[in-house]
């Protein structure tokens, strides 16, 4: 608990935990009738866009499954979030990893309402936004060694990149194969998509994807396409000084860098 209080590591990780989990502590205290109301108003539904109620792919985020004892929709959630989320945090800056967890949210709540038109299920939960972030993660990360825990049970040590292909193909096949119908697979899909496309356009996901052509790892001239482009970074240096990169430029240096250390 004390380490979680250390507001300034990872702040908005921080406050989107206790905001989760404040407000499912108020669905759990308020009982069937309070949570019932606010999954009619605040959770995402077809329906409810259709009626105007323009705030549900913002609001769906902050509510989870509070009829069990042991809420594990919630508990899942933010472990992931706290796992993940404070590294993301830390690499993007406050505004690129707040766009990206409401962006993969928002986007992938919206996934799930037009694959799924007709069900009128209400959507809630933080799983979209927590997948962007995740895969967000995996993109920086591709080749780190972590611990997930399968089911939360059996430990299971794996590279990143395998985590978020296994997050992307699950998603796909379960939501396409209709398994588990109470379970937003599309929502988790569309939010995984966007963070890694964020993560991708931001300049990071290099060696997520197998090295193959098409996917633009060689360049032109058949180079491998970070050794050239550490090349123009060290011309630009030489002949118009260090102050003269973009952060991108700059990040990538650095891990060069280190690399040769």
């Amino acid at each position: 608990m004390k380490k979680f209080l250390n507001w300034g590591e990872a702040p908005a990780t921080r406050v989107l935990i206790a905001l989760c989990v404040g407000i499912a502590i108020l669905q759990m205290l308020g009982g069937p009738r309070v949570s019932a109301f606010l999954d009619a108003w605040l959770g995402l539904t077809e329906s409810g866009l259709r009626a105007g109620f323009w705030w549900q792919p913002v609001t769906y985020m902050f509510l989870h499954d509070a009829s069990s004892l042991i809420p594990l929709h919630l508990l899942m959630n933010m472990f992931a979030l706290w796992f993940a989320g404070r590294e993301v945090e830390r690499r993007f800056g406050l505004s690129r990893y707040l766009m990206t967890y409401f962006l993969g949210g928002i986007l992938g709540g919206l996934t799930q309402v037009v694959l799924t038109s007709g069900s009128d299920v209400s959507l809630i939960g933080a799983s979209a936004g927590v997948c962007a972030v995740l895969l967000a993660f995996t993109a920086i990360y591709p080749d780190m060694v972590i611990t997930a825990l399968l089911f939360f049970v059996l430990p299971l040590r794996v590279r990143a990149k395998y985590l978020g292909y296994l997050v992307l193909g699950t998603s796909l096949v379960m939501g396409v194969g209709g398994w588990q119908p109470g379970v937003g697979h599309f929502a988790h899909l569309g939010g995984a998509i966007v963070g890694l496309a964020l993560a991708f356009y931001w300049g990071y996901g290099q060696g997520f994807f197998p090295a193959v052509s098409f996917l633009g790892k060689n360049a032109p001239n058949g180079r491998p396409l970070e050794p050239v482009k550490m090349e123009g970074i060290l011309n630009k240096v030489l002949r118009h000084g260090l102050h003269t990169l973009s952060p991108d430029e700059r990040e990538m240096l650095e891990r060069w860098s280190r690399r040769r250390r």
